[in-house]
């Protein structure tokens, strides 16, 4: 099952990001996370979101994205100028991400089974440095690699 979740994520990722935010990727299966989540790392804004969900399977996807990359995103997704990004639209561009990418990873996992997506949330970038120690959780992580710095997309589940 974990594999074949794997496959399924790769494939949304690329899908949704080259797609519908015309980002140039390459994602790469990682075991740490945690300098994703630390903003002065980055010497910017770090913004995170998150989506819980129940099926077959049950848990929660995380995305963090640094902000100048949120902002190109934002961008292009709602054909905005860099001057006219307010913090509202990158708020709406990660939730939004987060949203496209869980639902597209299920029906590419298993288009005939039901996985009810909860309604996107933001949260505290910072506090995903320990988020991921939920005891009896499966974790998989993703570095998205994109010519402007890197975003993470953590799953953790149970079956």
């Amino acid at each position: 099952m974990k594999e074949s979740l794997k496959a399924a994520m790769t494939t949304s990722i690329s899908e949704v990001l080259e797609t519908m935010f015309f980002m140039t990727i390459e994602a790469t299966e990682d075991t740490e996370w945690t300098d994703l989540t630390d903003s002065t790392a980055y010497g910017e804004n770090l913004f995170a979101s998150k989506i819980d969900f129940k099926g077959p399977l049950s848990g929660t996807f995380f995305l963090m994205v640094p902000e100048r990359i949120l902002s190109g995103m934002t961008e292009m997704f709602m054909g905005l100028e860099e001057r006219e990004v307010t913090e509202t639209h990158l708020s709406g561009t990660i939730l939004e991400a987060i949203n496209i990418i869980a639902g597209n990873t299920f029906s590419k996992l298993d288009d005939q089974t039901v996985f009810n997506l909860e309604i996107p949330e933001s949260v505290e970038a910072g506090s995903l440095s320990s988020i991921a120690q939920s005891a009896g959780k499966e974790i998989i992580f993703f570095r998205i690699e994109t010519p402007g710095g890197n975003l993470g997309l953590l799953l953790l589940y149970t079956l």
